[in-house]
């Protein structure tokens, strides 16, 4: 049996693939310059550009302030240049406090430099933006203590708030409730990796204690949370979500 002819008609593989290379890396000559957009992300889903200038020796590369952009279109430029600084010492590029950029790249090691200062570049506003997520949340967390002395009262513990844990460690709450012959231990969770990481240890530590509190993980915008995130916090602590009523909050507490 003869084998079909492949149809000329039909695409092949190397044709499919340089198409989908072309529309993934986009290409504009700016005067003198080039700017390519490549597939690496912000956290707002636009696309990191890097420009190429100079040569035909040495090579500028550079992102063209892309990040700072970012930051101030997300109200976070003071917080930029410091974590702009992380990630050039962390990828290992040239950071001036506005753009990531290569002054001596060859033409043979373009490639990687332009990989190299659109990662700085999207990590850069990675980083802005994750901390500016946890200076919101923290300041959310302060109104939770409000929010609960006032919910509780009298029960509410007004200056005691530390437990020691299994480990013989004094963990800090953000709360103390004494509902009955019971203490509940409330600390706010951000959806950030070191403050779920955090709070896990701290709820472990204390339920491990003899007549132990109950530990109260109070979640800040838990659409945020990953489910993962919230099935590790479940298994130390009860869950309960900030944007949750008064009325919820008692009923945690019967």
């Amino acid at each position: 049996m003869v084998a079909s002819p492949v149809s000329m008609t039909e695409p092949s593989l190397e044709r499919v693939a340089r198409d989908v290379a072309s529309r993934l890396v986009r290409l504009r000559m700016v005067g003198s310059g080039a700017r390519l957009t490549v597939p690496v992300l912000y956290p707002s889903g636009a696309m990191v550009a890097v420009s190429i200038s100079g040569g035909p020796e040495r090579f500028l590369v550079t992102d063209g302030g892309g990040a700072a952009q970012e930051a101030e279109m997300m109200g976070a430029a003071p917080y930029f240049a410091r974590q702009g600084r992380r990630a050039a010492d962390r990828i290992g590029v040239r950071f001036n406090s506005f753009e990531f950029f290569e002054i001596d790249a060859t033409a043979d090691r373009l490639p990687g430099f332009i990989a190299l200062v659109a990662e700085a570049s999207r990590l850069a506003a990675q980083l802005t933006s994750d901390h500016l997520v946890e200076r919101l949340d923290k300041s959310t967390a302060g109104t939770i203590t409000q929010r609960l002395a006032k919910v509780f009262g009298e029960a509410y513990e007004r200056d005691n708030h530390e437990i020691v844990g299994a480990s013989a460690r004094a963990w800090h709450f953000d709360a103390l409730v004494r509902v009955r012959d019971r203490v509940m231990a409330f600390n706010a969770v951000t959806p950030a990796a070191n403050s779920v990481a955090s709070a896990y240890l701290k709820f472990d530590d204390v339920r491990r204690v003899e007549d132990a509190p109950t530990p109260v993980a109070v979640l800040i915008r838990r659409e945020a949370f990953s489910n993962e995130s919230i099935v590790m916090l479940g298994r130390t602590a009860r869950i309960f979500d900030a944007a949750a009523s008064d009325a919820d909050l008692l009923r945690l507490a019967a």
